[in-house]
C-alpha cells in the first residue's frame, strides 16, 4: 500500500502509544549506533522478544519523531517484506524508547567478515530479499537513507533478511541528495555524483551486495565503477554481478522492483 507524502503526515498525527515501559522487560545492550543504543527487551504479557531503541540525548525530540513517522509509514505489511516493524513507542522517566521487532541473527557485516565466500544460491537469496525489502520501503514514499551491511540482519538458520536502523530515512524518496532539505549521508556506500534519494538506496544496496560477493574493499568498488562501465570479471557468482554493476555506475532511472525482478531469474536453492 502507498500514500502521499502528506498522508503520512496526517495519518501519523493519529499514532497513539498503548504500551508503558511497565509492559517490558529490559534486557543486554545489543548495539550502538551514532544516534542512539538498542537493547533486548521482552513483552510481559506475550513474552515476545523485542528490540528497544533509545536516543542519545544529544538528539533531540525532533529526532525521535522523525524516526517514528518513518517506521509508522511502513508498518502496515512490514511484516512480510523484510523490514524491522514498528510495535509499540513508550516512554520511562521522560525518555521515550521505539520498540521493534526482534530481527534474529547477525549483521551482514558479520557474516562477510566471517564467510569470505558464500555459495552463490545464498548470494542471490540475500540479493533478492534486500532488494525486496528496499522495494517495499519506495513504495510507500519514503528512502532508508543509510543502507550498509552493519543495518543488515541475517538469520543463517532461517536465512531470514531484515532491513534494521530507519533513523536517517527519508521521507521523500525523490528528493535530491547533496540538496540540504534532503540529505542522503550513507557514508562509503552513498554515490559521490547526485542523485534521487531513492537512486542513493539503490546504490548502497548494490555496493552491500557486491562487497559481499566479492569480498573486496567498498573504496575499490566504488573506485572501479567509476572507472568502467561493464563489471569486472569475478571468480564466481559472476550473474550476480552483471545485475548488480549498473546500479553502481548509473543508479538513477533503476528501481530496487527492477532488480529484484532480475535476481528471482537466479538459483537460490
Amino acid at each position: 500500500m502507498s500514500f502521499p507524502l502528506e498522508d503520512v503526515t496526517q495519518r501519523f498525527s493519529q499514532w497513539k502509544p498503548f504500551r508503558d515501559e511497565r509492559a517490558y522487560v529490559m534486557g543486554k545492550k545489543i548495539g550502538e549506533g551514532d544516534f542512539g543504543e538498542t537493547f533486548e527487551a521482552f513483552d510481559k504479557a506475550t513474552g515476545q522478544r523485542v528490540v528497544v531503541k533509545s536516543l542519545f540525548p544529544t538528539y533531540g525530540d525532533d529526532d525521535f519523531q522523525h524516526e517514528l513517522k518513518a517506521l509508522w509509514a511502513i508498518k502496515t505489511g512490514c511484516v512480510d517484506n523484510n523490514v524491522a516493524c514498528l510495535i509499540d513507542e513508550v516512554v520511562q522517566g521522560g525518555t521515550r524508547y521505539l520498540v521493534m521487532e526482534y530481527a534474529p541473527g547477525h549483521t551482514l557485516q558479520h557474516f562477510v567478515a566471517a564467510f569470505p565466500t558464500w555459495p552463490q544460491s545464498k548470494q542471490n537469496w540475500v540479493a533478492r530479499q534486500l532488494f525486496h525489502a528496499v522495494a517495499y520501503v519506495h513504495s510507500h514514499g519514503l528512502a532508508h537513507g543509510d543502507i550498509k551491511p552493519n543495518n543488515i540482519m541475517f538469520d543463517q538458520q532461517t536465512g531470514e533478511l531484515t532491513l534494521i536502523d530507519f533513523g536517517v530515512a527519508l521521507l521523500n524518496k525523490d528528493c535530491v541528495c547533496g540538496d540540504p532539505a534532503c540529505g542522503c549521508d550513507g557514508g562509503m556506500y552513498t554515490p559521490e555524483f547526485p542523485v534521487t534519494a531513492e537512486s542513493a538506496d539503490v546504490f548502497g544496496a548494490a555496493l552491500t551486495l557486491v562487497e559481499m560477493t566479492t569480498g573486496r574493499y567498498v573504496g575499490q568498488i566504488k573506485s572501479y565503477a567509476k572507472r568502467v562501465t561493464s563489471p569486472p570479471p569475478v571468480p564466481h557468482n559472476q550473474a550476480l554481478i552483471d545485475i548488480l554493476w549498473p546500479a553502481l555506475v548509473a543508479p538513477q532511472g533503476l528501481t530496487a522492483a527492477t532488480l529484484e525482478g532480475l535476481i528471482m531469474g537466479l538459483q537460490v536453492s
